[in-house]
Protein backbone atom coordinates (compact mmCIF):
# COMPACT_ATOMS: atom_id res chain seq x y z
CA UNK A 1 0.00 0.00 0.00
CA UNK A 2 1.33 3.50 -0.56
CA UNK A 3 1.20 6.99 0.67
CA UNK A 4 -1.61 7.94 -2.34
CA UNK A 5 -3.54 4.67 -1.76
CA UNK A 6 -4.45 5.13 1.89
CA UNK A 7 -7.81 5.65 3.33
CA UNK A 8 -9.24 8.76 3.52
CA UNK A 9 -9.54 8.51 7.24
CA UNK A 10 -6.09 7.73 7.66
CA UNK A 11 -5.03 10.94 5.56
CA UNK A 12 -7.64 13.10 7.50
CA UNK A 13 -5.60 11.65 10.60
CA UNK A 14 -1.91 13.23 9.12
CA UNK A 15 -3.72 16.10 8.50
CA UNK A 16 -4.80 16.60 11.61
CA UNK A 17 -0.95 17.35 12.46
CA UNK A 18 0.06 19.49 9.17
CA UNK A 19 -0.02 23.33 9.08
CA UNK A 20 -2.52 24.58 6.87
CA UNK A 21 0.46 25.47 4.03
CA UNK A 22 1.74 22.88 3.94
CA UNK A 23 -1.97 21.17 3.06
CA UNK A 24 -2.90 23.51 0.85
CA UNK A 25 0.13 24.69 -0.82
CA UNK A 26 2.34 21.78 -0.91
CA UNK A 27 0.49 18.37 -0.49
CA UNK A 28 -2.55 19.56 -2.45
CA UNK A 29 -0.16 19.65 -5.48
CA UNK A 30 0.94 16.53 -5.33
CA UNK A 31 -1.77 14.71 -7.29
CA UNK A 32 -5.42 15.05 -7.94
CA UNK A 33 -6.16 12.26 -5.45
CA UNK A 34 -4.86 14.47 -2.49
CA UNK A 35 -6.39 17.91 -4.05
CA UNK A 36 -10.01 15.91 -3.85
CA UNK A 37 -8.95 14.58 -0.38
CA UNK A 38 -7.77 18.31 0.57
CA UNK A 39 -11.03 19.73 -0.52
CA UNK A 40 -13.02 17.40 1.23
CA UNK A 41 -10.93 17.44 4.55
CA UNK A 42 -13.15 19.56 7.15
CA UNK A 43 -11.11 20.19 9.74
CA UNK A 44 -9.05 23.28 8.77
CA UNK A 45 -7.71 25.48 11.71
CA UNK A 46 -7.03 28.75 9.79
CA UNK A 47 -4.27 30.69 12.25
CA UNK A 48 -4.27 33.98 10.01
CA UNK A 49 -1.45 35.50 12.64
CA UNK A 50 1.18 33.11 11.15
CA UNK A 51 0.62 33.16 7.48
CA UNK A 52 2.37 35.00 5.35
CA UNK A 53 0.05 37.52 3.25
CA UNK A 54 1.56 36.50 -0.13
CA UNK A 55 -0.06 32.88 1.13
CA UNK A 56 -3.23 34.67 2.43
CA UNK A 57 -4.89 35.36 -1.01
CA UNK A 58 -3.90 31.83 -2.49
CA UNK A 59 -5.48 30.19 0.78
CA UNK A 60 -8.62 32.43 0.95
CA UNK A 61 -9.45 31.18 -2.84
CA UNK A 62 -9.13 27.98 -2.33
CA UNK A 63 -10.57 27.04 1.25
CA UNK A 64 -14.34 26.18 1.62
CA UNK A 65 -15.94 27.71 4.64
CA UNK A 66 -17.74 24.82 5.61
CA UNK A 67 -14.51 23.29 6.17
CA UNK A 68 -12.97 25.37 8.84
CA UNK A 69 -13.72 24.48 12.13
CA UNK A 70 -10.81 26.96 14.14
CA UNK A 71 -9.82 30.52 13.73
CA UNK A 72 -6.85 32.24 15.42
CA UNK A 73 -6.85 36.49 14.95
CA UNK A 74 -3.32 38.07 16.46
CA UNK A 75 -2.88 41.84 17.47
CA UNK A 76 -5.62 44.48 17.20
CA UNK A 77 -4.82 44.49 13.61
CA UNK A 78 -5.96 41.13 13.03
CA UNK A 79 -9.74 41.60 12.40
CA UNK A 80 -9.70 44.79 10.61
CA UNK A 81 -6.62 44.25 8.28
CA UNK A 82 -4.65 40.51 7.75
CA UNK A 83 -8.76 39.13 8.35
CA UNK A 84 -10.30 41.52 6.21
CA UNK A 85 -7.72 40.56 3.50
CA UNK A 86 -8.54 37.52 3.80
CA UNK A 87 -12.50 37.85 3.31
CA UNK A 88 -11.73 40.05 0.32
CA UNK A 89 -9.85 36.86 -2.03
CA UNK A 90 -12.68 34.56 -0.74
CA UNK A 91 -15.97 33.45 -1.12
CA UNK A 92 -16.94 33.24 2.77
CA UNK A 93 -19.51 35.47 4.09
CA UNK A 94 -19.92 33.40 7.33
CA UNK A 95 -18.52 30.39 9.42
CA UNK A 96 -21.01 28.30 9.46
CA UNK A 97 -18.74 25.23 11.24
CA UNK A 98 -16.55 27.66 13.27
CA UNK A 99 -15.90 25.45 16.67
CA UNK A 100 -12.71 27.48 18.35
CA UNK A 101 -12.17 31.01 18.23
CA UNK A 102 -8.93 32.16 19.30
CA UNK A 103 -8.28 36.17 19.86
CA UNK A 104 -4.58 36.95 21.14
CA UNK A 105 -3.24 40.70 22.45
CA UNK A 106 -7.26 42.17 21.63
CA UNK A 107 -8.58 45.32 23.34
CA UNK A 108 -11.59 45.80 24.32
CA UNK A 109 -13.00 47.46 21.49
CA UNK A 110 -11.69 44.71 19.58
CA UNK A 111 -12.83 41.76 21.69
CA UNK A 112 -16.31 43.54 20.92
CA UNK A 113 -16.01 43.64 16.86
CA UNK A 114 -14.79 40.32 17.14
CA UNK A 115 -17.54 38.36 18.78
CA UNK A 116 -19.87 40.78 17.19
CA UNK A 117 -18.58 39.46 13.74
CA UNK A 118 -18.78 35.73 14.91
CA UNK A 119 -22.06 35.79 16.67
CA UNK A 120 -23.88 33.44 14.59
CA UNK A 121 -20.90 30.94 14.17
CA UNK A 122 -21.48 27.19 16.55
CA UNK A 123 -18.63 28.41 19.17
CA UNK A 124 -18.00 25.83 21.89
CA UNK A 125 -14.35 27.02 22.28
CA UNK A 126 -13.39 30.85 22.68
CA UNK A 127 -9.89 32.05 23.72
CA UNK A 128 -9.12 35.56 24.97
CA UNK A 129 -5.20 37.19 25.50
CA UNK A 130 -6.55 40.90 26.21
CA UNK A 131 -3.79 43.89 26.04
CA UNK A 132 -5.37 46.30 27.59
CA UNK A 133 -6.44 45.61 30.60
CA UNK A 134 -8.93 43.64 32.76
CA UNK A 135 -12.06 45.99 33.43
CA UNK A 136 -15.82 45.37 33.53
CA UNK A 137 -16.12 46.19 29.60
CA UNK A 138 -14.38 42.96 29.30
CA UNK A 139 -16.02 41.22 32.18
CA UNK A 140 -19.50 41.87 30.37
CA UNK A 141 -17.86 40.28 27.22
CA UNK A 142 -17.19 37.34 28.29
CA UNK A 143 -20.26 37.00 30.50
CA UNK A 144 -22.14 37.68 27.53
CA UNK A 145 -20.28 35.16 25.28
CA UNK A 146 -20.58 32.49 27.54
CA UNK A 147 -23.87 32.36 27.52
CA UNK A 148 -24.60 33.32 23.84
CA UNK A 149 -22.50 30.51 22.72
CA UNK A 150 -22.99 28.19 25.26
CA UNK A 151 -19.44 27.73 25.43
CA UNK A 152 -17.47 24.55 26.84
CA UNK A 153 -14.18 25.65 26.63
CA UNK A 154 -13.06 29.24 28.17
CA UNK A 155 -9.14 30.34 28.15
CA UNK A 156 -8.76 33.88 29.31
CA UNK A 157 -5.17 35.50 29.15
CA UNK A 158 -3.34 37.99 30.78
CA UNK A 159 -5.58 39.49 33.48
CA UNK A 160 -5.78 37.86 37.02
CA UNK A 161 -8.48 38.04 39.81
CA UNK A 162 -10.89 38.47 37.57
CA UNK A 163 -14.02 36.02 38.93
CA UNK A 164 -15.75 38.41 40.92
CA UNK A 165 -16.85 40.53 37.53
CA UNK A 166 -18.21 37.79 35.77
CA UNK A 167 -21.62 36.50 36.20
CA UNK A 168 -22.14 32.79 35.80
CA UNK A 169 -25.48 30.90 34.61
CA UNK A 170 -27.11 28.24 36.29
CA UNK A 171 -26.78 27.01 32.70
CA UNK A 172 -23.41 27.66 31.76
CA UNK A 173 -22.02 24.39 29.85
CA UNK A 174 -18.24 25.10 30.41
CA UNK A 175 -16.27 22.06 31.00
CA UNK A 176 -12.97 23.21 30.68
CA UNK A 177 -11.64 26.75 32.38
CA UNK A 178 -8.25 28.06 32.42
CA UNK A 179 -7.38 31.58 34.13
CA UNK A 180 -4.16 33.35 35.43
CA UNK A 181 -4.87 33.83 39.42
CA UNK A 182 -7.31 33.61 41.98
CA UNK A 183 -7.80 33.86 45.62
CA UNK A 184 -9.14 30.86 47.28
CA UNK A 185 -12.65 32.34 47.46
CA UNK A 186 -13.00 32.73 44.24
CA UNK A 187 -11.71 29.20 43.45
CA UNK A 188 -14.54 28.13 45.38
CA UNK A 189 -16.67 30.61 43.25
CA UNK A 190 -15.93 28.78 40.17
CA UNK A 191 -16.40 25.23 41.56
CA UNK A 192 -19.54 26.48 43.51
CA UNK A 193 -21.03 27.74 39.94
CA UNK A 194 -19.29 25.77 37.45
CA UNK A 195 -21.52 22.35 37.84
CA UNK A 196 -20.36 20.93 34.62
CA UNK A 197 -16.67 21.88 34.80
CA UNK A 198 -13.94 18.84 34.91
CA UNK A 199 -11.27 20.57 33.75
CA UNK A 200 -9.57 23.90 35.58
CA UNK A 201 -6.11 25.39 34.56
CA UNK A 202 -4.74 27.81 36.49
CA UNK A 203 -1.63 29.26 36.72
CA UNK A 204 -1.39 30.50 40.21
CA UNK A 205 -3.83 30.38 43.50
CA UNK A 206 -3.67 32.82 46.14
CA UNK A 207 -4.02 31.21 49.73
CA UNK A 208 -4.63 34.18 52.30
CA UNK A 209 -8.60 34.21 52.45
CA UNK A 210 -9.39 30.27 53.37
CA UNK A 211 -10.08 31.63 56.99
CA UNK A 212 -13.63 33.51 55.33
CA UNK A 213 -14.49 30.19 53.48
CA UNK A 214 -16.62 27.33 54.51
CA UNK A 215 -14.29 23.65 53.70
CA UNK A 216 -16.95 22.19 50.69
CA UNK A 217 -16.72 19.44 48.25
CA UNK A 218 -16.96 19.32 44.42
CA UNK A 219 -17.40 16.15 42.95
CA UNK A 220 -17.91 17.40 39.15
CA UNK A 221 -13.61 18.01 38.58
CA UNK A 222 -11.76 15.99 37.11
CA UNK A 223 -8.69 17.85 36.14
CA UNK A 224 -6.56 19.99 37.90
CA UNK A 225 -3.71 21.93 36.96
CA UNK A 226 -1.52 24.96 38.95
CA UNK A 227 1.50 25.78 36.88
CA UNK A 228 3.30 28.24 38.58
CA UNK A 229 2.40 28.91 42.68
CA UNK A 230 4.02 29.31 46.04
CA UNK A 231 0.92 27.02 48.10
CA UNK A 232 2.78 24.93 50.98
CA UNK A 233 2.11 21.23 51.29
CA UNK A 234 -0.49 22.26 54.03
CA UNK A 235 -2.35 25.06 50.94
CA UNK A 236 -2.21 22.27 48.40
CA UNK A 237 -3.91 19.26 50.39
CA UNK A 238 -6.56 22.19 51.54
CA UNK A 239 -7.08 22.89 47.58
CA UNK A 240 -7.30 19.36 47.01
CA UNK A 241 -8.76 17.23 49.71
CA UNK A 242 -12.33 19.61 48.23
CA UNK A 243 -12.09 17.91 44.79
CA UNK A 244 -12.15 14.47 45.73
CA UNK A 245 -12.88 12.83 42.02
CA UNK A 246 -9.85 13.86 40.71
CA UNK A 247 -8.18 11.64 38.27
CA UNK A 248 -5.09 14.14 36.56
CA UNK A 249 -2.83 16.47 39.24
CA UNK A 250 -0.58 18.21 38.56
CA UNK A 251 1.24 21.62 40.77
CA UNK A 252 4.63 23.46 40.33
CA UNK A 253 5.46 24.96 43.41
CA UNK A 254 8.57 27.23 44.92
CA UNK A 255 8.50 28.53 48.45
CA UNK A 256 11.69 28.67 50.60
CA UNK A 257 10.68 26.28 53.23
CA UNK A 258 11.35 22.79 53.70
CA UNK A 259 8.18 20.71 53.99
CA UNK A 260 6.20 17.52 53.64
CA UNK A 261 5.84 18.46 50.09
CA UNK A 262 9.07 16.50 49.97
CA UNK A 263 7.60 13.56 51.75
CA UNK A 264 6.98 10.65 49.49
CA UNK A 265 4.75 8.52 52.65
CA UNK A 266 2.73 11.92 53.28
CA UNK A 267 1.63 12.38 49.51
CA UNK A 268 1.02 8.41 49.60
CA UNK A 269 -1.14 8.79 52.86
CA UNK A 270 -3.31 11.42 51.77
CA UNK A 271 -3.79 10.55 48.43
CA UNK A 272 -4.95 7.07 49.55
CA UNK A 273 -7.80 8.79 51.69
CA UNK A 274 -8.68 12.07 49.63
CA UNK A 275 -7.88 11.38 45.92
CA UNK A 276 -8.01 7.53 45.66
CA UNK A 277 -9.51 7.85 41.73
CA UNK A 278 -5.82 9.63 40.89
CA UNK A 279 -4.21 8.30 37.95
CA UNK A 280 -1.45 10.93 37.26
CA UNK A 281 0.52 12.75 39.14
CA UNK A 282 2.43 15.29 37.55
CA UNK A 283 4.76 18.03 40.01
CA UNK A 284 7.61 19.91 40.09
CA UNK A 285 8.36 21.69 43.73
CA UNK A 286 11.44 23.27 44.31
CA UNK A 287 12.32 25.18 47.52
CA UNK A 288 15.43 27.71 49.12
CA UNK A 289 17.05 25.91 51.83
CA UNK A 290 18.35 28.80 54.53
CA UNK A 291 21.94 29.69 55.30
CA UNK A 292 22.10 27.57 58.43
CA UNK A 293 19.90 24.51 56.68
CA UNK A 294 21.65 21.20 55.58
CA UNK A 295 21.24 18.83 53.06
CA UNK A 296 21.04 15.38 54.35
CA UNK A 297 21.36 12.52 52.03
CA UNK A 298 19.17 12.43 48.89
CA UNK A 299 19.17 8.53 49.11
CA UNK A 300 16.68 9.44 52.10
CA UNK A 301 14.19 11.88 50.72
CA UNK A 302 13.67 9.54 47.13
CA UNK A 303 13.67 6.57 49.41
CA UNK A 304 9.77 7.28 50.17
CA UNK A 305 9.36 7.33 46.98
CA UNK A 306 10.61 3.79 46.14
CA UNK A 307 7.35 2.33 47.53
CA UNK A 308 5.43 -0.37 45.56
CA UNK A 309 2.76 2.29 45.64
CA UNK A 310 4.74 4.95 43.51
CA UNK A 311 6.87 2.32 41.28
CA UNK A 312 4.76 -0.32 41.00
CA UNK A 313 0.61 0.48 41.60
CA UNK A 314 1.14 3.86 39.97
CA UNK A 315 4.55 4.01 38.21
CA UNK A 316 4.96 7.86 38.88
CA UNK A 317 8.56 7.84 38.85
CA UNK A 318 10.75 10.87 40.89
CA UNK A 319 13.86 12.74 40.38
CA UNK A 320 15.38 14.85 42.85
CA UNK A 321 18.10 17.14 42.50
CA UNK A 322 20.24 19.48 45.09
CA UNK A 323 21.71 22.69 43.63
CA UNK A 324 24.37 22.72 46.16
CA UNK A 325 26.41 26.14 45.54
CA UNK A 326 22.75 27.63 45.61
CA UNK A 327 20.97 25.45 47.99
CA UNK A 328 18.09 24.16 45.87
CA UNK A 329 16.40 21.01 46.25
CA UNK A 330 14.40 20.01 43.45
CA UNK A 331 11.50 17.35 43.53
CA UNK A 332 9.77 16.08 40.10
CA UNK A 333 7.71 13.68 38.44
CA UNK A 334 9.43 12.47 35.23
CA UNK A 335 9.76 13.47 31.89
CA UNK A 336 10.04 16.98 33.69
CA UNK A 337 6.74 18.98 33.32
CA UNK A 338 8.57 23.01 33.20
CA UNK A 339 10.69 24.20 30.36
CA UNK A 340 14.03 25.99 29.82
CA UNK A 341 16.24 23.74 31.55
CA UNK A 342 20.02 24.89 32.03
CA UNK A 343 21.98 21.90 33.40
CA UNK A 344 25.58 22.10 35.31
CA UNK A 345 27.91 19.55 35.76
CA UNK A 346 30.40 18.17 38.71
CA UNK A 347 27.14 18.54 41.56
CA UNK A 348 24.96 15.54 43.22
CA UNK A 349 21.71 14.64 41.54
CA UNK A 350 19.96 11.19 42.36
CA UNK A 351 17.27 10.23 40.10
CA UNK A 352 14.82 7.68 41.02
CA UNK A 353 13.35 5.25 38.57
CA UNK A 354 13.68 1.34 37.81
CA UNK A 355 16.60 -0.05 38.54
CA UNK A 356 16.91 -1.61 34.94
CA UNK A 357 16.87 1.67 33.23
CA UNK A 358 20.10 2.47 35.35
CA UNK A 359 21.91 -1.10 35.35
CA UNK A 360 21.18 -1.17 38.79
CA UNK A 361 22.71 2.24 39.90
CA UNK A 362 20.73 5.44 41.03
CA UNK A 363 23.35 8.15 41.00
CA UNK A 364 24.95 10.19 38.37
CA UNK A 365 26.73 13.18 38.58
CA UNK A 366 25.17 16.36 37.18
CA UNK A 367 22.57 19.33 38.88
CA UNK A 368 20.34 21.41 37.46
CA UNK A 369 19.14 24.70 37.44
CA UNK A 370 15.38 25.60 36.42
CA UNK A 371 14.04 28.80 34.76
CA UNK A 372 10.32 29.56 35.30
Amino acid sequence: MSLVTLPVEIFYCILDHLDICSILISLRRVCRRLHTITDTYNRYELDLSSIRQRYIKLIASIIRAENIIGLILSNKASINTTFDFFLLHSDIHEFPKLRSLTLNKFTDYDLDCALQTFASCPLNSLSIDVCSGWHDKIAVLVTSAVIQFKLRKLILKNFSYWTQCISWSNDCNLNYLSLEKCTYSQYQMILGNLRYLKTLVIRDCIIDDCDEVIFTSYSQLLSLTINDCHLSMSDIEFLVAQTPSLMYLKICSRWRAFDSAFDGFSWEQFIKINISSLAKFVFFFSCSLRNNDIMGNIDSLIDLFRTPFWLNEKRWFITCDYYIQRKIINLYTTPICIKKVTFYFNHSLTLLAPASQFDGSSHLRMSAVYQY
